[in-house]
């Protein structure tokens, strides 16, 4: 990709209003001017004494300070509409990118960075844009006031200069590795929350083998958050060295007014005035520094997100239809000498499924059977053309399957897979019946703990079974020719199980559903018209059950 742009590209690229970006730009700079010449004002009335204090030069201070003001919370506003904007069309753009992406792709991305992208690198942007604006309005007005400096004395503008490029290389220096240890403090809290995510999620075999709970407290979420600590601490600290840099510089600077100008006979007049832009001039100098390591943060937030779109523009994907079929048709699907290989296929170290010789017909259920790691949620997932074969044809009534097909062509499957995920409202089903939800939920025993209100379900909180029964009721109402069930029985009771094989599956295949679902309940292969036996990642038979 190349250098990667930072938080001022971020904003110049990605925003909806790039001529308001430029406004911005001219109004912070606008008020840093108005606060410097405000500044100037006060030096003239000062320096005149009662002949500075004239209605003009009031009225002159007052509109400065006004246009400071009005300027100053502009700029301000603007920038949370900007920035905020900005932020939502780039969420957008990475989920529409995501959705297109190859589940291959997704697989090998790491899901947690993709998420902190966009939750935690969009707020670090929202929060740090404040301080970079009036950051930069403080800049504007600390060049005003170094031009303002120059026109009482040249010697004073040069002394300026001179202090003002040494703290500048002090602070570079002092700030060289911000960036790595803010980018190892993220590192070592992400490992903290990993870990903290074990102690929740695997509660109850800490509960039951105590030594995994110690090893994992004492020697990784105590040890990630001591490291996290320190790392906070340290980049604290080299913050606080370029803020203690600043106030040297500053102290410094105030010493060489005061104690060398007056060695070269420059008017005591003059030194005074210089004296006051000193003064004036520490609170904007304090307020620039501060905004500085806020937008270290943000060029780092700036950097993720960069890279991380980058990433999504690579992924494979399928190419996007201009429409989708409301009922596609099937008549037949093929898998043709179908090959896949997870991990190392080019050196061929990786566990290879195929090739793979399969038909689906309407109106059949076909289980699949096979020992664990055989290959079975593989082949489901290269019937769903969720994975791209290495090899052979997926056929689609008659036609292959390829890219710019393979949207519709999903379109013929409902899925419960055995690591299905919940959703807590029936996503595209907007127009489904309420009575048709509640027959299914009393059907699946569900109906005294999960209501259907305003398209959504009233909760998830259930047993893997009853949430397993929710998913397959959500399946049920998309109502597609092709339902794939995997391993659905196995966390079922006995009534459930039974009802599944017995009742459930009959009716579907009544209906001219086709059904294909993974099992290991041998007592109901019976149900099957087919029964394929998988093995080592290959079609060891097919059992023709009826």
């Amino acid at each position: 990709m190349g250098p990667i742009p930072s938080y001022t590209a971020l904003i110049r690229d990605k925003s909806d209003a790039p001529r308001e970006a430029l406004s911005l730009a001219l109004m912070t700079a606008l008020s840093g001017i108005a606060m410097g010449a405000s500044m100037a004002v006060v030096n003239a009335v000062v320096g005149g004494g009662e002949a500075g204090a004239t209605l003009p030069n009031l009225l002159l201070f007052a509109l400065l300070a006004t246009i400071f003001l009005w300027t100053r919370n502009y700029a301000l506003s603007r920038t949370a509409i900007i920035v905020q904007a900005m932020l939502t069309r780039i969420r957008e753009n990475i989920v529409r990118k995501l959705r297109d992406i190859d589940l291959q792709a997704l697989d090998a991305m790491n899901r947690e960075r993709l998420i902190g992208t966009l939750s935690h690198d969009c707020f670090v942007i929202s929060e740090a844009s404040e301080s970079i604006v009036i950051g930069a309005s403080s800049a504007v007005m600390l060049l005003f006031s170094a031009f303002y400096v120059a026109t009482l004395s040249m010697f004073a503008f040069i002394m300026l200069c001179v202090l003002v490029c040494a703290a500048i290389i002090y602070y570079r220096r002092s700030q060289r590795s911000s960036r790595t240890i803010l980018d190892a403090a993220s590192e070592s809290e992400r490992r903290l929350f990993d870990s903290i995510r074990h102690l929740v999620y695997g509660f109850r075999e800490i509960k039951i083998a105590p030594e995994k709970g110690d090893d994992l407290l004492d020697n990784y979420i105590l040890g990630y958050g001591a490291q996290a600590r320190e790392l906070r601490i340290q980049s604290q600290r080299q913050f606080l060295k370029g803020l203690a840099s600043s106030q040297t510089f500053f102290y410094m600077l105030l010493a060489a007014i005061i104690f060398i100008l007056p060695q070269y006979q420059v008017d005591r007049l003059v030194i005074e005035k210089i004296t006051y832009i000193i003064l004036f001039i520490a609170g904007p100098m304090e307020v620039f520094v501060r905004a500085l390591p806020e937008a270290i943060k943000a060029n780092a937030a700036a950097e993720h997100i960069w890279s991380v779109e980058a990433w999504l523009d690579s992924a494979e994907r399928d190419a996007q239809p201009t429409s989708l079929l409301a009922d596609p048709e099937f008549h037949s699907i093929g898998l043709r000498e179908l090959t896949f290989e997870h991990g190392g296929a080019e050196a061929g170290q990786g566990f290879r499924v195929g090739p793979i010789d399969l038909s689906l017909r309407p109106g059949e259920i076909v289980f699949i059977a096979g020992g664990n790691g055989s290959g079975k949620s593989t082949l489901l997932l290269l019937l769903l053309a969720l994975y791209r074969p290495l090899g052979g044809q997926l056929v689609w009534n008659g036609a292959a399957v390829r890219p710019h097909n393979a949207a519709r062509y999903r379109q013929l499957f409902s899925v419960v897979f055995a690591d299905f995920h919940l959703f807590d409202r029936l996503y595209g089903l907007r127009d489904t019946d309420p009575g048709r939800v509640d027959d299914l939920l009393r059907r699946f025993g569900l109906d005294r703990m999960v209501k259907f209100v305003d398209g959504a379900f009233s909760t998830l909180d259930l047993s893997t079974g009853q949430r397993k029964r929710l998913a397959m009721i959500g399946a049920l109402l998309e109502n597609k020719p092709i339902m794939v069930f995997d391993e659905w029985a196995a966390d079922q009771d006995v009534t459930s199980r039974d009802y599944y094989y017995t009742k459930l599956l009959p009716e579907l295949k009544a209906q001219g559903k086709t059904i294909v679902a993974v099992t290991h309940d041998d007592r109901y292969y019976g149900v099957a018209d087919r029964v394929i036996y998988m093995e080592q990642g290959s079609i060891r038979s097919q059992e023709a059950r009826v």
